[in-house]
């Protein structure tokens, strides 16, 4: 059989480049001021393309691509695991295009060779000591476990007790985003452990402290990624129900200290009657969240202006169908995403491979029970409806949670007419309350200390002056 001279060579053409494609590809993503290195390896088969990702300074597992498209010069890859994709052009030896994961978009530029920065951006930050981590524990620490909030969870944890009285409060301490343990670790890349120091620093000052392990992580069971901010305050109101019948009989005040995400859900659940007696607020939101993320995408300029129709787009769908049944929901959101896509400035069309793949890829992103109730969500209606004392704090380099969101609250709880309102902005300090230079969280793991002394003493002093 002939073929056609021009459909021959159309056919070397493409064998050429994609021979091209396989292999491995290098590269370092600036994520809000932090470098991150990436292994990208691509591999042909019969069947066609298949990968991995490896960000060797997080991990030293490769995860593998869900799906790769390869079309003449151009690539798209996903993990949908982590809502991850990248879209690009081949030219040169080089993979130039836009990395996504969920709504965080940067560009990035794939190369054979490594970049010169690659191999000193591997230095493990674990090296870096820890100081305020406690070594001595002059105080009881017991394991502990309860009934989380749902059937079939349990939730896994350490109760600190003082051991010379009985405590003059206590409190549950309540994690943010992402599947966290009993300490709020962070992971080795930041390597800190701000639950740890806080709980140390308020027992060792008369406190009871629970700490508890998230749903499904370290030793609590439950599905933690079928799971909503309002199942988690399911299971931080299981946790105050957990130390009510722990100190029935001495009366304890018993409240909430919660961090980011955390501190958000003290909010639900002290909206309610008779469940926390307090709260404190560490960097918690305090605008509803696609105000918030906006702002967090703008100080960390995180995503280039040209995808800010779609991200605009997309939450506003999810705001307005709330309760709408999974596939329903997928495919309204898809048609949402691709009818945005014509009027988007040209080097975002440029860079969007396939029309009906991107809007695919970003809705299944957004269609988890969390993401779809997280950036619906607004903290305004529960913060007026609390009338138990709170104490609210944010760092004024805070890039996750703006100080914005401090004033937020103080004038819903305003609004609440509650009477005992106390809100502190820290100078230099950001998201995890750290000493910061910039407050990007490319800082986190290069600052030795886990928490400000000015943060500690704030929190501190605050309950002493109620339960001293």
């Amino acid at each position: 059989m002939r073929i056609p001279v021009a459909f021959l060579l159309f056919l070397l053409t493409t064998s050429a480049v994609r021979a091209q494609v396989s292999g491995n590809w290098y590269a370092i993503l600036e994520a809000g001021g932090r470098q991150i290195p990436l292994d990208l390896e691509i591999t042909e088969t019969p069947e066609g393309y298949t990968g991995g990702l490896l960000s060797p300074a997080q991990s030293d597992v490769r995860i593998p691509l869900s799906s790769v498209v390869v079309n003449a010069d151009s690539i798209l890859f996903e993990v949908s695991n982590f809502a991850i994709r990248f879209a690009g052009m081949q030219s040169e030896e080089k993979l130039t295009g836009t990395f996504w994961q969920g709504a965080f978009s940067a560009p990035l530029t794939w190369t054979r060779d490594r970049p010169a920065a690659y191999t000193s951006l591997l230095t493990p930050e674990e090296a870096i000591p820890r100081p305020q981590e406690p070594t001595e524990f002059p105080y009881q620490r017991e394991a502990v476990s309860f009934p989380g909030g749902a059937p079939g969870v349990t939730l896994a944890g350490e109760l600190t007790l003082p051991t010379s009285a009985t405590p003059k409060a206590a409190v549950v301490l309540v994690s943010g985003s992402g599947p966290q343990d009993r300490n709020e670790y962070l992971g080795p890349s930041i390597n800190h452990r701000p639950f740890l120091v806080l709980s140390d620093r308020l027992t060792r000052n008369g406190y009871a402290v629970l700490r508890y392990d998230d749903r499904g992580v370290g030793e609590s069971s439950g599905d933690f990624a079928a799971a909503t901010s309002l199942d988690f305050a399911g299971d931080a109101t299981a946790a105050l129900r957990f130390l009510h019948e722990r100190f029935t009989e001495d009366e304890l005040a018993i409240g909430l200290v919660g961090h980011s995400e955390g501190g958000m859900i003290a909010q639900i659940v002290a909206a309610e009657p008779e469940q926390a007696d307090f709260i404190i607020l560490l960097a918690a939101p305090g605008l509803p969240i696609d105000e918030l993320m906006a702002d967090q995408r703008r100080l960390l300029g995180s995503v280039m202006p040209s995808t800010e129709p779609v991200m605009a787009a997309a939450t506003s769908y999810i705001k307005a169908h709330p309760d709408m049944d999974e596939g329903a929901f997928r495919r309204g959101l898809r048609d949402t995403i691709v009818s945005v896509i014509p009027a988007l400035p040209a080097p975002a069309r440029e860079s969007i491979v396939d029309a009906e793949t991107f809007a695919e890829t970003f809705a299944n992103e957004l269609t988890s029970p969390w993401m779809r109730y997280f950036l619906a969500h607004d903290p305004l209606p529960y913060l007026r409806r609390i009338s138990v004392p709170v104490l609210a704090v944010n760092g004024e380099k805070d890039t996750q949670v703006s100080p914005r969101n401090l004033q937020g609250i103080e004038r819903a709880l305003a609004e609440a007419e509650n009477p005992d309102v106390t809100a502190k902005q820290l100078p230099g300090l950001n998201h995890l309350l750290q000493p910061a230079t910039s407050g990007l969280p490319a800082e986190y793991g290069t600052i030795a200390t886990t928490i400000d002394e000015a943060a500690l003493r704030v929190v501190t002093e605050w309950l002493n002056q109620r339960f001293d």
